[in-house]
């Protein structure tokens, strides 16, 4: 349980890092009145699907270092932002 909590935590963090969104394929005829809610599922979609592709092909430890990986960055970052040290 503590996995997939971190996962949801840091989801979107992952999704900045790696530019999902702004490079994702976009819909032709997107809504006029997408809401901010709209904008956080599909940067949560896009990293679930990278993941699902990277535990298919190499399981599931990859993704658990992977997350570590990020949990120490999206701390670091966040403490820096924090005390505005750049």
């Amino acid at each position: 349980m503590i996995f997939y909590e971190n996962f949801i935590r840091y989801r979107f963090f992952i999704c900045d890092k790696w530019d999902l969104y702004n490079n994702r394929i976009k819909h032709p005829n997107p809504p006029a009145d997408k809401k901010e809610k709209d904008t956080i599922h599909e940067k949560g979609t896009l990293v679930e699907a990278i993941y699902g592709l990277v535990y298919y092909k190499l399981g599931l430890d990859v993704i658990r270092k992977n997350l570590l990986i990020f949990q120490e960055n999206f701390d670091t970052e966040l403490l820096t932002k924090k005390n505005n040290i750049d």
